[in-house]
């Protein structure tokens, strides 16, 4: 393009004729053009190049691809020795462009990680001559540039820590605790021991009935299924029989209950259910195959891991909302 309106429609998309330098007697202007064809950016040399002698059509040139990124690094607290309810976060913004920083130092960046758009005017108006009726222009040797040091636009890069500390109650708490004024103080019904221990019992999901309703997808064998089947009426039967007293105690609290008390009966039940689920965990891991296993939802595979079973033991506090495999 050129910069500036030449033929006065009041636009600024005039396109350059791109001129051989061997053919032009202004000496400045020709090695203006020389310079860009021999030292320009390679996409700007390859454009001019298959341009000569011509009007610049339109899309003729293009630019170099660019590629932008994030990274966030979550760290575990219980590896730092951290409370449950910490969450550290690095955030690396645009680490492309830190790893350049590091890699070729500041005054010989290659570009990465940077979105620069190209300049597109090639050449610059700087007069117009009333005798040859003829514009007098100037060669812009940044024409189809993205190289960091010929531009003043740069993407940020920078490291970031954020620490955050969960002060409030616990999720889990506070269902409970809603759950259970209802009809004591609060308008609603009172729940039944049935309600209460649906609400313990789904808190931590059985993860061999949720492996059984995806029989095609993992193409299980006949042994697969009859012992995953097992395993999940045992589960089934153990979480009963540890939900059922608790609920049946929630049931008949009083109106001025206590709230502590109350979540403490809960807490015990959770943590009851997950150990049994922990020492569960690896008869289903030995049953599934690699390729299995690979098939399966993230979510089935959280319940899966010992890891995240730990951290979920208790509560979900410290865990952000959606947790993820750890």
């Amino acid at each position: 393009m050129i910069a500036g309106d030449v033929n006065g429609d009041g636009y600024f998309n005039d396109r350059a004729f791109v001129f051989d330098p061997s053919r032009t007697a202004d000496a400045a202007l020709a090695g203006a053009m020389r310079s860009l064809l021999a030292t320009g950016a390679g996409a700007a040399r390859s454009c001019l190049a298959s341009s000569l002698n011509a009007l610049a059509g339109r899309a003729t040139c293009q630019a170099p691809w660019v590629t932008t990124a994030n990274l966030r690094v979550n760290l575990n607290p219980q590896k730092l020795r951290l409370p449950k309810r910490a969450n550290v976060v690095i955030n690396f913004t645009n680490p492309l462009a830190i790893a350049d920083l590091i890699a070729h130092g500041d005054q010989n960046t290659r570009g990465w990680g940077q979105d620069i758009q190209p300049d597109q005017n090639l050449l610059f108006v700087r007069g117009f001559d009333p005798a040859t009726k003829q514009f007098k222009y100037s060669v812009n040797d940044r024409f189809g540039s993205t190289r960091p040091q010929q531009s003043a636009s740069r993407s940020a890069a920078f490291v970031s820590i954020n620490v955050n500390f969960d002060i409030g109650f616990t999720r889990e708490r506070q269902v409970l605790t809603q759950r259970l004024d209802m009809g004591r103080g609060r308008p609603g019904l009172k729940q039944t021991a049935q309600a209460i221990k649906s609400l313990g019992t789904n808190s931590i999901p059985n993860p061999m009935a949720m492996i059984l309703q995806q029989p095609d997808s993992l193409k299980l064998t006949r042994k697969q299924a009859d012992s995953l089947a097992t395993l999940s009426t045992k589960y089934a039967r153990h979480a009963d029989s540890v939900w059922t007293p608790v609920a049946r105690a929630l049931e008949i609290e009083p109106e001025g209950y206590s709230h502590g008390d109350a979540y403490r009966q809960y807490v015990r039940a959770r943590e009851q259910t997950v150990d049994y689920l922990i020492a569960v965990v690896p008869d289903v891991q030995a049953l599934l195959t690699p390729a299995q296993k690979r098939r399966l939802p993230s979510i089935i595979l959280n319940y899966l891991d010992t890891r995240v079973l730990k951290f979920l033991r208790s509560s979900t506090a410290g865990d952000g909302g959606n947790f993820f495999i750890r």
